[in-house]
This record gives C-alpha cells, sequence and structure tokens, in this order.
C-alpha cells in the first residue's frame, strides 16, 4: 500500500489525494471536542460505565489520530470505570513521522501521542490491535477500504465518529451503503456526529434507521449533523466475569492475562510442574515469520499474530520483564524460497519496515556470520525465553495460577451450563466460562467433539558457544532455526515428526539437527566445530497440529458446550499466534470487537470441522 502523498501547508496536513484538510484550521483539536465528543454527549456517558465495562468508539477515517488521541485523553481526565475500546478504518495510513508532525501543535497530547507512535509503524492492510495502559485503552486499527471492511466487523460501537474526507471529496466513505453498516454495527441507543451536514448524508443516515438532527457547527462550519440509533435493546445476561482455564503454556497464560485485563477474575490450573511445562517451556523460542509464495488463512493469521505478540512482547519488557531479546530474525532464501526477493515482498504486500530483502553480502552482514544465501531481514524479530513470558503474563492480581493438580473429568449441568472440573487433589473447579488451552490434552476432556489434532513430536538440540559462533547476531531460519548465544548455549532445531514416542531425546533426532544445520548456515556448522563436538542437551516436547495447520480457537461449537472455549493447535507457532487468539477470545467474553475480520474468526473456529 503506498504512502498517501500530503502537504504541509501553515504546519497542517493536507491530503493530495483528496485534495482537503486532515482538520480544521480554526483548531482541530477543539474541533474534534465539539463535533466528536460533544456531538455524542461524551463523556457524561461514561459516568454510567461499570468495573469491567467496555465502552466501544468506531471511526471512518483514522487520518492523523487526533479523534484518538483526543477520545483517549478525555477518557483518562473522565476517571471512567472500566475500558475504552477505539475501532477506526484507514485505507491510507500515514507514516509515522507524520502522525508525530500532525500532533506537534499540541504539547498536551505529547505524551499520549509518544504512547502511540510507540507501537504505530504505517500498517499494512489488515486488522491490528493496539493495547494501551495496561490493556485499559485499545485502538482496533483496520487498513482497508471501509466499504468491504465494516461489514467484516465483528462487534459493534456505543458512538460513531463519521470523520471522512468531505462527501465532496472522498463520496466512497459517505455512500448509503456503507451508512447501513455503520447502523448494523451499533448498539441499540448508539450515537453519530459528524462535522457534515449535507442533505445526502443525512438522508442516507435516516434511512439506515438513525433520528438526525442538525446543531451549529464549528468554526466557520455553519452546521454539523448527530442522530441515535432508537432501536428496543433486547435484554442481555449479565457477564459472569469469572473463567477458568486449563493450561498454563503460552496459549493459556496469554488468555489469562487478556481476560484480566479486562477485570475477569482468573484461575489457571496445569498438571505440570511450573508453568510452560510443555511446548511453551523452550528455553530460546523465536519469532520469525515464514513468508509463503501465496497467502492463505493461516498466513494472514501468523502474519498478524506475529505484529501482535511482538507489541506484548515490547510491553512486557517495558515493565521489567527479562525474557525477550529483540535481536531481529533472517530468513534465508534457500532453493524452495528463491521468492523471498523485494518483488516476492511487494506481492504479499509487506511495508519495508517489517520485512526486507537481503542479498547474500547483506545478511551476512547483518548475521555476523557468513550465510549461503541471501533473503529477508525481520529487524523486530528475535527470540524469548518462554517460561520467563509465561510466568510474566500470569502475573497479575486477578489471576490464581494452580500447578502440580492432575485434570480428571470435565462435566457440565443445567441451563446455561456450569462446567465441573474436577482435579488430583480433590477439589472442583465451578465456572461457567471454562477455556481449554491444554494442546492436544483437549481430546480428554472433550471427546466427543472429535477435533482433528494432531501431535508431533520435536526435539531442539543445544550446544555450547565457542569463540567463533558467538558472532552469530540474530536468529538464522530456513528450513531450522539456530540462535544467538544465550547462557553460554546455541539452540539448533527442531525436528518435526508425526510419530509421537515419549519425551526422552533420540540420537538421530541430534543428527537430523546436525545436517539440518550444516546446510543452513555452514559457517555456524563450522563454528561449532558440530563435526567433533557433542550436544549438550536437548529439549522435547509436542506440538499439536490440524490438518490444516491452523489453530483452534473461540466457542465449541456443540449446543451443551455453552461457556466452553478453546485455544489450542498452534503447531510450532504459539508465541506468534495464542496471544492473538487469547485476545480475540477475550473480546468475544467481554462483547466488544474482535482483533480478526470475521472470515479469520471463522478459519480458526472450533465448527469448522463440524461436517
Amino acid at each position: 500500500m503506498s504512502e498517501p502523498i500530503v502537504d504541509w501547508i501553515d504546519g497542517q496536513p493536507h491530503s493530495r489525494l483528496f485534495g482537503d484538510i486532515y482538520f480544521s484550521r480554526d483548531g482541530g483539536l477543539q474541533e474534534s471536542r465539539y463535533v466528536f465528543l460533544q456531538g455524542n454527549d461524551l463523556p457524561a456517558r461514561w459516568r454510567d460505565q461499570r468495573p469491567g465495562d467496555t465502552f466501544v468508539i468506531a471511526e471512518t477515517g483514522f487520518g492523523t489520530g487526533l479523534n484518538f488521541l483526543c477520545a483517549w485523553q478525555a477518557w483518562n481526565q473522565s476517571a471512567a470505570a472500566g475500558r475504552l475500546h477505539f475501532v477506526s478504518f484507514e485505507q491510507h495510513p500515514l507514516s509515522r513521522a507524520q502522525i508525530r508532525q500532525a500532533h506537534a501543535p499540541w504539547g498536551e497530547l505529547a505524551s499520549l501521542s509518544s504512547t502511540l507512535c510507540s507501537q504505530y509503524e504505517a500498517p499494512h492492510e489488515g486488522w491490528h490491535r493496539f493495547n494501551f495502559q495496561g490493556g485499559a485503552v485499545a485502538l482496533t486499527l483496520v487498513i482497508g477500504d471501509a466499504r468491504t471492511c465494516l461489514p467484516r466487523l465483528s462487534g459493534n460501537a456505543h458512538a460513531w465518529f463519521l470523520d471522512g474526507f468531505a462527501p465532496a471529496r472522498n463520496p466512497e466513505l459517505w455512500h448509503p451503503d456503507l451508512l447501513k453498516e455503520v447502523a448494523l454495527h451499533a448498539h441499540p441507543g448508539a450515537t453519530f456526529a459528524s462535522y457534515t451536514s449535507a442533505g445526502a448524508v443525512r438522508r442516507a443516515l435516516q434511512s439506515a434507521g438513525f433520528t438526525v438532527e442538525k446543531r451549529r457547527g464549528y468554526g466557520r462550519k455553519r452546521e454539523m449533523t448527530v442522530g441515535r440509533l432508537d432501536t428496543v435493546t433486547p435484554s442481555q445476561p449479565a457477564i459472569d466475569r469469572d473463567a477458568l482455564i486449563i493450561g498454563a503454556g503460552v496459549a493459556g497464560s496469554a488468555t489469562a492475562r487478556a481476560l484480566a485485563t479486562r477485570g475477569w477474575r482468573v484461575t489457571v490450573v496445569d498438571g505440570g510442574p511450573h508453568a510452560a511445562a510443555g511446548a511453551s517451556g523452550l528455553p530460546q523460542a523465536t519469532m520469525h515469520l515464514r513468508l509463503p509464495k501465496r497467502f492463505l488463512a493461516s498466513h494472514h493469521l501468523a502474519l498478524h499474530g506475529y505484529q501482535h505478540s511482538l507489541r506484548l512482547w515490547e510491553a512486557l519488557s517495558a515493565t521489567g520483564t527479562r525474557g525477550w531479546h529483540a535481536t531481529g530474525t533472517v530468513q534465508l532464501a534457500h532453493a524452495s524460497r528463491r521468492s523471498l526477493d523485494a518483488e516476492g515482498l511487494e506481492r504479499i504486500g509487506l511495508p519495508a519496515g517489517l520485512a526486507t530483502p537481503l542479498t547474500q553480502e547483506e545478511a551476512s552482514d547483518i548475521a555476523g556470520l557468513r550465510v549461503p544465501s541471501g533473503g529477508v531481514h525481520f529487524p523486530q524479530g528475535g527470540w524469548l525465553e518462554g517460561p520467563r513470558i509465561c510466568n510474566a503474563l500470569l502475573d497479575h492480581p486477578l489471576i490464581e495460577t494452580r500447578l502440580g493438580i492432575g485434570i480428571g473429568q470435565l462435566s457440565a449441568t443445567g441451563e446455561p451450563a456450569e462446567w465441573r472440573l474436577t482435579c488430583s487433589d480433590g477439589s472442583v473447579q465451578v465456572r461457567r466460562t471454562v477455556i481449554l488451552a491444554n494442546a492436544a490434552s483437549a481430546h480428554a476432556l472433550l471427546p466427543d467433539l472429535r477435533l482433528p489434532l494432531h501431535k508431533v513430536r520435536g526435539q531442539a538440540s543445544l550446544i555450547a558457544a565457542t569463540p567463533a559462533s558467538r558472532a552469530l547476531r540474530v536468529v538464522l531460519c530456513g528450513e531450522g532455526v539456530i540462535t544467538p548465544v544465550a547462557h553460554g548455549m546455541h539452540l539448533v532445531g527442531a525436528t518435526y515428526r508425526h510419530t509421537w514416542l515419549d519425551e526422552h531425546p533420540t540420537d538421530a533426532e541430534h543428527e537430523e539437527n546436525r545436517r539440518m544445520l550444516a546446510s543452513l548456515c555452514p559457517a555456524a556448522y563450522e563454528a561449532l566445530d558440530l563435526g567433533n563436538r557433542s550436544w549438550q542437551a536437548a529439549f522435547v516436547a509436542s506440538r499439536t497440529t490440524t490438518p490444516d495447520r491452523t489453530p483452534v480457537a473461540g466457542p465449541c461449537p456443540a449446543p451443551s458446550c455453552t461457556g466452553l472455549y478453546l485455544n489450542v493447535a498452534h503447531g510450532s507457532r504459539g508465541f506468534s499466534t495464542a496471544p492473538l487468539l487469547g485476545e480475540m477470545i477475550a473480546s468475544q467474553l467481554a462483547r466488544e470487537p474482535s482483533p480478526l475480520p470475521v472470515e479469520l474468526e471463522a478459519a480458526v473456529a472450533p465448527g469448522r470441522f463440524r461436517a
């Protein structure tokens, strides 16, 4: 997606594409407060917020992000309870530098602008979830044409900011069909506000179901428009904000954290002696993105999950958590990956800041060792210490973790279902909401669902670093992986075997990892003197996969399973995809917009395997 051309006239951004200003010359911040906050009766409506509630604002046209900062600032100043969730659509995103320049006139927004820009990079087409203030404020930024993206939004808004460029210059964003979608994605009683009072827009909004009125406009604008969706509010049962999660790996711990940030009390139960006792316990889990020749649903999920996880690890690091190492990743273009060049990346649509094609010489300079081919550099990638990350996610006052407890039987009674979990210590956990994040062990608790979950054995080999091998500065990946030195060791692997034996390492898989490294990076193989040295240790665990290589996440499809959710089958991408799907489940439970479009929610839904 090409960067929009922006002119700066008297210090204000002006779009060449639409020939229009981004905000009023009479004062953009004051205009935003007058039109969108006062026009939607905010923050007065926030006084009724209760702890655990989420107030959703949706917007057509993110632009400079000024309306978001204005709402965020007002939310903080109002000391409202609960959570603010802002959803915005933008087809032509500004760069981070342009965003910063646009916000520069307002010193009172400097801190919020800096916080936004610390996570924001000109996003590629798709759905992007940003969490701020420990999850108290969320932004879902959808990059793409609102006409095609809004119908794919899962969730409704309490207030709409209609803020595209002028209808005469950008008629697509004011089309009657799009305004019908605005009404379809509005809660009963939801409001809207817009700076425009164009008759065609008012009539389209009335036709969509809003009552519409004109008000005095801001500055030189004579009139503006506000309205309300006067439909009957259906009764909904109160949300029981108490969940039980089975599994303390990355899927369980990330889902628990996502719920806790929304005010839920969460109990996490796991049979292991510590968190991340399974595959999530990998001492050097790599964050790398394998680029395909063409993108399927699972690849889009991997891409968005990768970026979501990177933001999460950076947020944890900012609180003092150790365990995330942003060394960068280089994916080498071996024979099966020759499409990883500038043309291939452009075809996929990745921004330069996320992935950069490299020649062999460039890749070698970045890696610190001679590599056999060019490839792609992911400067934001790296590796993490699985146990530390999972423990950090579970470290929240609303999360109780119970480890070393065998999982017995899960059963449901009543309507709506009340779930009872019996444990090996004789205790019984009773909840209306249960989330299974225990990989293939979900089979034992839900045999009737017959989910096609398969265990895949993986063995990673560890070897002590040498003076020569310490030159490796990044994660190198291709058909396998080698990590930079950590605690005196490199991790190499991992194997991928569909026959699960046990958790004991085998010499055959050590040899497989040896051959893989010799092919991936002969210089690393020689630096480690692997022809004459033995491996020091191994890490063996099972990954859980599905036939379509896509995770299983969301509510169970059977009517008898109300309140039961899954977050499993992440294969070897758990640290990339599990946190995003945990965020999706938390959004579903909290009745707020999803971080995924409806087609990706369907792609991971447990019900996709039912005939």
